[in-house]
Order: structure tokens, then sequence, then C-alpha cells
């Protein structure tokens, strides 16, 4: 009976132990949920950056997508960068960088040259080919915003300098007070802030914005993208390509 007795207690303090040490895991699992818990929301897109130099010459990789043209990776100088060649005239266009972007920045820097009194035309774009973009028309000495391809929303004076690169930058990000989330996932239920500027490559890239727009709707979703116009018949090139989320 005594025998009995002991193995009856030493089995309840086993259990008792095993209770003991259950509870304690499930304190530490509960913190470790609890440190590890997800963040609600969608994190932003990573930012692309290229200049390039890791690509080989010829056909672009995937990650530049050719909507259409003859784009190459082509090396002059010690320098690698896209070309899109003068033949034919038409409008082409190359997406790249993080997909689903709404709010977002998107930059690179790009040479035309004039023939005789014909110039090309190019720029930047965010939000897919449908979106807004920063368009330079050397000819007429001038920078603009297009919505939609078409649809010419702002335009300023600005002097290229024929043959030379030029930095172009694109901003389209929610106005202070509304909009959607710069993670790309808002509503867009405010307005929308569109800004643009162009310098010359090598110099300081300026404080402020050389052109601006509003917009009441909220752009696409989509990549970035750069765009030649060749209409001098003369090859146009682009470089240092970068895009990311609206800082």
């Amino acid at each position: 009976m005594v025998a009995r007795t002991h193995r009856l207690l030493a089995l309840a303090s086993l259990g008792l132990a095993v209770a003991a040490l259950s509870a304690a895991a499930a304190r530490l699992a509960a913190a470790d949920g609890a440190a590890v818990a997800p963040v609600s929301g969608k994190s932003p897109a990573a930012a692309y950056a290229t200049d390039l130099s890791a690509m080989p010459v010829g056909k672009p990789p995937d990650e530049l997508f050719i909507l259409n043209g003859g784009f190459k990776v082509v090396e002059a100088g010690g320098n690698k960068f896209l070309e899109l060649p003068g033949n034919p005239l038409d409008s082409f266009g190359v997406l790249f960088g993080p997909e689903d972007q709404q709010a977002a920045e998107v930059s690179a820097r790009i040479s035309g040259t004039a023939a005789g009194r014909m110039f090309p035309e190019y720029g930047v774009g965010t939000n897919d080919a449908g979106g807004w973009k920063l368009w330079a028309m050397p000819g007429q000495g001038a920078l603009a915003l297009r919505k939609k391809d078409a649809d010419e929303v702002a335009r300023v004076p600005f002097a290229f300098a024929d043959g030379k690169w030029t930095r172009l930058k694109l901003r389209v990000a929610p106005a202070a007070g509304g909009g959607g989330d710069k993670g790309g996932g808002g509503t867009g239920g405010g307005k929308w802030q569109v800004q643009g500027k162009a310098w010359a490559d090598g110099e300081p890239e300026p404080a402020g914005w050389t052109i601006a727009a509003t917009d009441d709707a909220a752009p696409p979703k989509g990549r970035a993208s750069v765009w030649g116009h060749p209409y001098a018949g003369t090859p146009i090139r682009f470089d240092d390509l970068s895009a990311g989320p609206a800082k």
C-alpha cells in the first residue's frame, strides 16, 4: 500500500512538471509570435537601379521589358547604355522596376542628337504605359508633363544641349492631405501631385522641381518606363535607370 502511494505521488509530481514545461513553452511561443507578427498593410516595393554595366551587349535582359522598338545594350567609350535606333520613326518604350507601383519616382539620363531641323523627343514615365510622362522636346526647347501618352497637362521652357546627356526625374505621389498610400496601395481619394525636373548630366541636381501639376484621379499601378521618338532618324540613348516608391 505504501509503495503504491509513493508511485502515485511520483506520477502526480511528473504530471505537474510536464504541465509547467508546457505552460513555459506556450509563453515562449507567444512571445516569439508577438516579435515576428507581420505589420498590417502592404510593404513598399524595393527600389530598382541599373547603370547597365553588368548587362551583356546586345539583346536587353528580361528585367527590361521591351514594349516595342529595337532597343539594344550598346557599349561605347567604356560606357554601356540602352540604345534605340533612329529608324523606324515611331514611339517606342521600355518598362522596368517594381510592379504594382502607384506612388512612384523614376529617373534616367538620356541623350539624343538632332539632324538638320529634326530633333528627337524622349522621356521617363511612371504607372506603366498609360501613366504619367515627363517629356523632353529639344526642338521646341520645352519640357512637358503628359498623361496617358498625348494629354499635355503642363509645359515649361527648357534648353537642351544637343548630343549631350540630360537627366530627367519624375515623381507621382499623393498631394499633402490626400491621395493614396505611398506604398502603392492607396485609394486615391484626394489629389495627386506630379512633379518633374531636368538638368545637364554632371551638374548638381536642382533642389526644386522644374515643372509640376495636380490631378484628381489616382494613377494606375504599374512599372516605370523610358520612351523615345527618333524623329531625327538618329539613335536615342538611355542610361542610369532608377525606379522606386515616391520619397
